[in-house]
């Protein structure tokens, strides 16, 4: 469990980029759920080792300057945004993402102007790139300094410690705007007391050696959470970084363990808001709560499982392995809260306890797992490892600051023990790992085999309203013998949608997607695809990147975008044509302007945004496009979505959804087009009885909506009004 001080684990895995060829560390794969929402991020493999043992001088601090080439730039905030209630200071601000892509910055260092007597520079160790807008940027400061941020879709979370170990972070607040905090250590809730198992059952040995140890991380969050923390993008981002934030703990501590994150979803579950009662509720099987998690766990293959909760009573919980023995499988389970999975290494601090790691002497109760598996507080010198509380700190808890480091008989800080022979965590967690590692084997063990002979992650029992929605991360999707569609959204996904008349869309990443026999409708997206249309007259869209399709047996269509496919067939023909490069409308891009609905719609409605139509890419090749729904999309508009709105089903009194949008001077003809969360599109320019376009959707479906507002012409677009509403008197 875990209070104001605590830290844990990461991964290794390949895609992590660092200046030094010669480095290596733990990654971290990031494989995500079934999320009722599309966010667009991609399989994350992240470890870093840095931060050596001692002391390194702390690079002299240039003056904080909005004009001075920092990251941060000052923005305003959010009107009716309160206060931070952990902030001692915080500053709202835009993110000059550019600077931290390997691309632009190569070795060189990076300025975080925090506050104007708060600058840090850090050079880049390492970076994670899982895709266009989808990093995660590590850098070392020196002394108690690291740097570790997490970036989807322009959505930034990240922690930075300067080399006197004052500790900031980076969250989203909304519309493209993010809050730099101090936070007040003191403001934090305490952790509760870890329990121990009730019974653990001796079910074999370890499945896995030691040596290298890589553990496996489902992790889970709420609506609720994701909502606090401002969105899907934001509290995946914050657990990236908190992922890696933890392996760069072991790593720093001399431990051998590789922290992965094979899956992150979002799960519908309403906290109870006692975090004792929800870590019940996500250990038992069969209970009616959360039930899904045990079987996503088998498919991923995960050792260890978190829930990320709204609740506000701890910090966080989790059982604690008292017993080394491989039937504590059962008890890897740990919750940790929104409010503090960006605090002091909570996640790491909660999986330490799993791991068989406890607080310091005087705090802990009960049984260890090895005589010495204790924290350690440094008194006289004011620091804490992460397991630590510092209850006997003055003031309590803040008055030794945590260090990224788990008790070590044989690592020093600053020429200063960490730990003794008889308060060593880091021996304990080496000790255990390959018992934790071995609790499940490698995905892919599952009974539900794929048409690639893959276990199957995702089938038509995740469908939600009918759609079978991917991760980010490299999913194995399996169809039903009936008419199925299937998003696979980012990662690099196996896709079988079976028989039946299909309709499956790789997006990001680079997939390889089987049609089954029937006419399927199959896009790419993304990547370097590999599409087999088998049997069926199909259509296959490869879209961005060098494909390779096979269309099979049947009257084939294959269509190419931006690179041209490669494009084969069996004893049908196959017609190949290529749509110039640049020339389409990209939703996986950020969009201008981002809403997600409140619970209800309540008023006001219509919601009312404004937007000026028009753009220079021209829209016409949506009316033959293979997911062209309806209407006619012929027109010009920017490539990333004007609009982007996140909507639950059933939010409102009335089965409508209806955008329709108007100039401001009641002229122009403008074409609305969306993109509906079934992928497919939705055109309209007269309505009413008006030019104004009007595009509705009878009993709508939960996810994404992407909304352009196209000009006939290029280059003549008008402000205008986009409204959003339930209302059926609402339109032009």
């Amino acid at each position: 469990m875990f209070h104001p001080g605590s830290t844990d684990s990461l991964a290794r895995v390949n895609g992590f980029e660092r200046v030094d060829p010669n480095w290596r560390l733990p990654g971290l794969r990031r494989m995500r759920g079934v999320p009722p929402m599309r966010s667009r991020s991609v399989v994350l493999l992240v470890v870093l080792g840095l931060l050596i043992a001692g002391m390194v001088a702390a690079p002299a601090a240039p003056a904080a300057s909005e004009n001075g080439g920092g990251v941060f730039r000052s923005a305003p905030g959010p009107a009716e945004r309160a206060t931070g209630r952990h902030a001692l200071r915080e500053r709202f601000v835009t993110i000059d993402v550019a600077q931290l892509s390997s691309e632009a910055r190569g070795s060189g260092t990076v300025v975080f102007n925090l506050f104007d007597d708060a600058v840090v520079e850090a050079t880049m160790e390492g970076i994670d790139v899982r895709g266009p807008d989808d990093f995660t940027w590590v850098g070392e400061v020196g002394g108690l300094g690291y740097v570790v941020i997490t970036v989807i879709n322009g959505v930034a979370a990240g922690r930075i410690v300067d080399a006197d170990g004052r500790a900031f972070t980076v969250s989203y607040v909304g519309d493209g705007v993010h809050v730099v905090t101090e936070p007040d250590p003191s403001s934090y809730p305490p952790e509760a007391e870890p329990p121990t198992p009730r019974r653990v059952v001796d079910s074999g040995p370890a499945a896995r050696a030691a040596g290298n140890t890589r553990v496996d991380l489902l992790v889970v969050y709420t609506d609720a959470a994701a909502d606090f923390r401002g969105g899907n993008n934001a509290l995946e981002a914050l657990i990236t970084t908190a992922v890696t934030e933890a392996n760069l703990g072991f790593e720093n501590s001399g431990i051998d363990v590789a922290l992965r994150l094979v899956d992150l979803r979002q799960i519908d579950y309403s906290e109870t808001g006692d975090s004792s009662r929800d870590l019940d509720r996500l250990t038992e099987p069969g209970d009616g709560h959360m039930d899904n998690v045990h079987r996503w766990r088998d498919a991923s293959g995960a050792d260890m499982v978190s829930l990320i909760t709204d609740n506000d009573d701890v910090c966080g919980i989790a059982w604690t392995m008292t017993d080394v023995e491989p039937g504590f499988d059962s008890y890897a389970f740990s919750v940790v809260t929104a409010d503090c999975v960006d605090w002091e290494a909570s996640l790491a601090h909660e999986l330490g306890h799993n791991f068989g790691a406890n607080h310091e002497r005087g705090v802990a109760s009960g049984r260890t797992a090895y005589p010495y598996s204790y924290a350690w507080v440094d008194y006289d010198n004011d620091f804490r490892t992460i397991m630590a509380y510092g209850d006997f700190c003055t003031p309590q808890w803040t008055g030794c600051p945590m260090i990224l480091r788990f008790s070590s008989s044989t690592k020093e800080y600053s020429g200063l023990p960490t730990g003794d022979r008889d308060n060593d965590n880091a021996r304990t967690i080496n000790n255990t790992a390959a018992t934790v590692a071995g609790f499940r084997g490698e995905a892919g063990g599952g009974t539900e085999d794929t048409c690639a002979g893959l276990a199957a992650t995702h089938t038509p029992a995740d469908a939600v309203n009918g759609v079978i929605v991917g991760t980010n991360h490299g999913d194995v999707i399996l169809g039903s013998d009936g008419a199925d569609v299937i998003k696979g959204k980012g990662g690099d996904d196996v896709i079988c949608s079976l028989a039946g008349r299909d309709t499956v869309y790789g997006n990001a990443g680079s997939d390889t997607i089987y049609g089954g026999d029937a006419d399927d409708v199959i896009e790419g997206g993304g990547g370097r695809d590999v599409i087999y249309g088998e049997n069926g007259d199909d259509r296959l869209v490869g879209n961005r990147g060098s494909d390779t399709g096979d269309g099979g047996d049947g009257t084939d269509t294959c269509k190419s975008i931006e690179t041209a496919t490669s494009c084969e067939t069996g004893t049908g023909t196959t017609t190949t044509t290529t749509v110039p490069a640049g020339a389409r409308l990209d939703y996986t891009l950020p969009a201008a302007m981002s809403v997600t609905l409140p619970t209800n719609f309540p008023l006001p409605d219509p919601r009312v945004f404004g937007i000026v139509s028009g753009g220079d890419i021209s829209t016409a090749y949506l009316n033959t496009d293979p997911l062209h729904r309806s209407g006619d999309c012929t027109g010009f508009a920017i490539q990333n979505p004007d609009f982007e709105l996140t909507y639950a089903a059933g939010m409102g009194t009335q089965p409508l959804l209806r955008f329709w949008w108007s100039s401001n001077d009641g002229t122009g003809n403008a074409v609305l087009i969306i993109n509906a969360p079934n992928g497919k599109w939705f055109c309209n320019d007269d309505s009413f009885g008006t030019l104004h376009p009007t595009i509705e959707f009878d009993n709508p479906t939960t996810g994404v909506y992407d909304v352009y507002v196209a000009s006939r012409t290029a280059g003549s677009g008008r402000p205008g009004m986009l409204r959003v509403t339930e209302l059926t008197g609402s339109h032009p």
